[in-house]
């Protein structure tokens, strides 16, 4: 039930962003409602990290974001920095495995114990959970949002979250919808391309050693320049390879090749 003194927000998304951000603003004072379109919240989580879930990295800095303004980053890295997600992480009974390279895990090893602790958390704090509630439009009338869903028209709220995440992952949940409302209510949309993807290769070489995982340094040479070099875990398969350091290249060369450049890697 809403409290009429305080904000009524919606958030449109139950995935790792909108469960926190839900909690955010429950914990700040709002009246919080949780639109997820699958029948649970958090689905990509269970499939994050090969389903462990690398929930953060303790190193992480505006350097490891792209887009066109990625120092855009650096207030939310400043406000919630590692040490403040693993002391929250803790204080919701979800505690993270630190390896030495700085990636963090649950201690469980299992992505499931982030989903349900967050979900659970979210919860307690007063946050209502709608799920199988996918949103078709949103609409604003004066100074008020209104949600539809195929069923009916919600609530007035004061504030909408759009966090539906992309279109990746679309046996997860994953698709264009969160552009579609953005764009409706009058932003603009920059073109997406993959990243964090596996890569395919002009080659024969990988599907003679398919299945071998070993530790490597990738380069990735975009018009025969060296743009980046990254040491990390690599994995041949039938299609190329994959593996995180190819996952950390492969958004610059996703970006080269939806450019028409000529892209290499060198092991």
């Amino acid at each position: 039930m809403q409290n009429k003194t305080s904000p009524f927000i919606a958030v449109v998304g139950g995935g790792a962003a909108g469960l926190m951000a839900a909690i955010t603003a429950s914990q700040s004072g709002a009246t919080v409602h949780l639109y997820e379109q699958n029948n649970k919240p958090a689905k990509k989580i269970l499939a994050s990290g090969n389903g462990r879930c690398n929930i953060s990295n303790t190193i992480v800095s505006s350097a490891d974001y792209f887009g066109q303004k990625p120092v855009f980053s650096d207030f939310s890295l400043s406000i919630f920095s590692f040490s403040q997600l693993e002391k929250f992480c803790k204080s919701i009974g979800l505690l993270l495995n630190v390896l030495d390279d700085g990636r963090a895990y649950p201690l469980s090893n299992e992505a499931k114990s982030v989903a349900l602790s967050f979900e659970s958390y979210a919860s307690s704090c007063g946050v209502e959970i709608y799920n199988e509630h996918p949103i078709t439009q949103i609409e604003k009338k004066a100074d008020k949002f209104y949600l539809h869903t195929a069923l009916n028209i919600s609530e007035a709220y004061d504030k909408v979250l759009i966090s539906t995440g992309s279109e990746a992952a679309p046996q997860l949940g994953g698709s264009a919808l969160g552009y579609e409302l953005a764009a409706s209510l009058g932003h603009s949309i920059v073109p997406t391309y993959p990243s964090l993807v596996q890569l395919h290769i002009n080659s024969t070489v990988h599907e003679k050693i398919s299945g071998v995982k070993l530790d490597a340094e990738v380069t990735l040479f975009i018009n025969a320049k060296t743009e980046q070099s990254i040491k990390g875990d690599i994995l041949f398969t039938k299609y190329g390879i994959s593996g995180f350091a190819i996952l950390d290249i492969s958004q610059m060369a996703s970006e080269a090749l939806l450019n028409y450049q000529s892209v290499d890697i060198g092991l």
